[in-house]
């Protein structure tokens, strides 16, 4: 390796983004050396508390490569140098908008074969929190068709952002009817992925839209805000709320809600195994990743710019 490699650094301190000259990572015995190629930015993540907490932070907290070193203890999942993965890893170490990052073998998943470095590098967080949103969390079933999921629904409030891109098309994989809520002018998308309703939102409208329904078994929000308070009041009895954008009990009106709503708010696992999940879905042609935008590191603020304040459609991806 060389001894020092571009690195995108994050200060807290100064709220500034730096590409820099810097070390590369040096893995523990139970992690792999990764080249990398790509990295996927999310909204908001320079803000978190567990990347900065870290001495140097770095953002990007998805990526897909090419493993170039191995930890020396065999494991049951084996990956070896030269294995194209792809992985979310944990918010407590450093990102990886930079040329080569680690990863624990429980992070990784097999790249899938469809899918070239750029389109992998969106898919892990989106599609995991997407995942455990309805299925871990919402309490769906994770099954292709599945008949426990007949006649039940799922709101996605924020439907046309990375994580409700994916909840939509896992939503149809396994037979939950969705409800897309969107601003004007993602009409289209969320149709094309798999939405069965689209509710174009204007403020009151969701509340207006839920009155004379039994409701839906769960609200998946992606949002926040007005329109997280809105969504309680569309859940069913003993429905379910759950959230990544707030935390949904924060949010919960003081009328309009029906009996038992639960509400739950959650962070993202990193988790290999689900991610090979993800990752058979994609090569059988069942879901599939949208990728907005793709910036070289060194547009890294232009990449920066049009995550926080661009409205993209699907991840911004950049190439290291």
């Amino acid at each position: 390796l060389p001894t020092t490699i571009p690195t995108l650094l994050w200060s807290p301190a100064s709220k500034a983004l730096t590409l820099s000259s810097y070390p590369p990572p040096t893995p523990t015995p139970s992690q792999h050396l990764i080249e990398l190629h790509s990295t996927g930015l999310t909204r908001g993540e320079l803000t978190w508390p567990e990347p900065n907490s870290c001495p140097h932070p770095i953002p990007g907290r998805d990526f897909a490569g090419i493993i170039v070193g191995s930890p020396p203890t065999p494991s049951p999942r084996p990956f070896r140098p030269g294995d194209r993965v792809y992985a979310l890893t944990s918010f407590y170490r450093p990102g990886h908008a930079r040329t080569y990052s680690v990863a624990e073998t429980t992070e990784l998943a097999r790249m899938p074969a469809t899918l070239d470095f750029h389109e992998a590098a969106a898919v892990p967080m989106s599609a995991l929190s997407a995942w455990q949103g309805l299925f871990t969390k919402g309490g769906l079933t994770a099954e292709e068709r599945s008949g426990e999921n007949e006649g039940k629904s799922v709101l996605i409030t924020g439907a046309s952002g990375p994580v409700g891109l994916w909840a939509l098309q896992l939503a149809r994989w396994s037979g939950v009817r969705s409800v897309a809520v969107v601003r004007t002018g993602k009409e289209g998308l969320v149709s094309e992925l798999g939405a069965d309703e689209v509710v174009v939102y204007e403020e009151g409208g969701l509340r207006e839209w839920g009155e004379g329904k039994v409701g839906v078994e769960v609200v998946f929000d992606c949002a926040g805000g007005k329109l997280l308070k809105e969504a309680w009041t569309v859940a069913k009895s003993g429905g379910k709320v759950v959230g990544i954008a707030e935390p949904p009990k924060d949010h919960c009106p003081t009328d309009g809600v029906k009996e038992d709503v639960k509400g739950e708010w959650f962070i993202v696992d990193q988790d290999g195994v689900m991610l090979e999940k993800i990752t058979d879905l994609i090569d059988a042609g069942k879901v599939k990743p949208v990728v907005d935008s793709v910036w070289k590191l060194e547009e890294w603020g232009k990449a920066f710019d049009k995550v926080e304040t661009g409205h993209p459609l699907g991840r911004v991806v950049v190439q290291v």
